[in-house]
């Protein structure tokens, strides 16, 4: 009985431990370790810093396959697809420098003034969205984002050495958004980032039950709850239709593969649309978004993370920016 107990502990600590990622965070160049960096599961809740030697630790339990990203002041962030938690990981990262080029100087004061006033209202609402959480979202730390306009005025790029700091009073989220690129052009819209949450603990009971509500209603047809219908093989009972460039109808499991490891992936290469019916007994109301799939196959979970560098999205999901984003533990209550 007391061996039986004795592998029992061991065959516990073992599934615990497996489930924690390890490693060190360094400087690329000089290899001294960073202090502070902050090490988390991309869109999520979860994270923690490295200690004075760079060391970090990190249960991964809750969040299989999702990118792991490490930021730092000073550095590019990196992201972490494939790893192995029963290894030691060491990451390197590069220290930033700024590449400023063919940027339009003014040397009218006033006029520049105006021209980085005209472009941060530009960025926020193309960063934010235009929607009414977008619009109860502010960026606490504006002044560290910077515009570089082209020299026609009609495209202009954004970056920040810090990370862009973000209230969103409507959902009662603090973000903490690492910019890793942003671009406006006259008729399209690039940007990718890193980011993790701090919920907002301190609202009222009725406040809250009103972000509760809003949480449910952005949640509602948003990518996420595609994803996590295509998961689930249910998105008939959650509203959604699929159709492919033709407008023929596309049945979800004709387009994913196996599980694996907690994870599915999109095996559909090329145009795909989805049309969201909020309620199922008014066919006459529908959103429409699509997504055009450049990869043979794109990695997503059970939690709605998918893999967002391998999807060109337009229609009513591109609207949704950052101000329309849920954590990954988002659970419709």
């Amino acid at each position: 009985m007391k061996i039986f107990h004795l592998l029992l502990a061991l065959m516990v600590f073992t599934a615990a431990h497996s489930q924690t990622i390890e490693g060190v965070v360094l400087d690329k160049d000089t290899k001294e370790p960073l202090i502070n960096a902050n090490v988390y599961f991309n869109g999520t809740f979860k994270g923690t810093t490295t200690d004075t030697l760079g060391h970090f630790t990190l249960n991964s339990a809750d969040h299989p396959n999702h990118a792991l990203v490490v930021s730092t002041l000073g550095y590019y962030s990196e992201s972490l697809f494939e790893y192995n938690s029963d290894e030691f990981i060491t990451i390197l990262l590069d220290p930033k420098t700024l590449e400023i080029d063919k940027v339009l100087v003014i040397f009218n004061k006033t006029e520049a003034e105006k021209l980085r006033k005209k472009g941060l209202k530009r960025f926020k609402k193309e960063f934010l969205g235009n929607t009414y959480n977008a619009r109860k979202c502010e960026i606490l730390n504006l002044q560290d984002v910077k515009i570089k306009f082209s020299e026609d005025q009609k495209s202009f790029e954004a970056y920040a050495n810090k990370p862009i700091l973000i209230y969103n009073a409507a959902l009662g989220y603090s973000i903490t958004y690492h910019l890793g690129y942003f671009g406006k052009g006259a008729d399209d819209l690039s940007y990718q980032g890193t980011y993790f949450y701090v919920e907002d603990t301190t609202k009222r009971k009725r406040q809250t039950r009103k972000m509760i509500q809003r949480r449910e209603q952005t949640y509602r047809g948003s990518r996420m709850h595609f994803f996590r219908s295509l998961y689930e093989n249910n998105t008939d009972e959650e509203g959604f239709i699929i159709h492919d460039s033709l407008f023929n109808i596309v049945p979800s499991q004709n387009i994913i593969s196996e599980i694996e490891n907690q994870s599915r992936f999109l095996t559909y290469k090329g145009e795909l649309s989805y049309l969201f019916f909020p309620n199922h007994n008014n066919k006459a109301y529908f959103t429409a978004s699509n997504l055009y799939i450049e990869a043979d196959s794109v990695l997503f979970t059970k939690d709605g993370y998918f893999d967002p560098k391998k999807i060109i999205w337009s229609g009513k999901a591109a609207k949704r920016r950052v101000g329309d984003l849920l954590p990954f533990e988002y659970k419709v209550e």
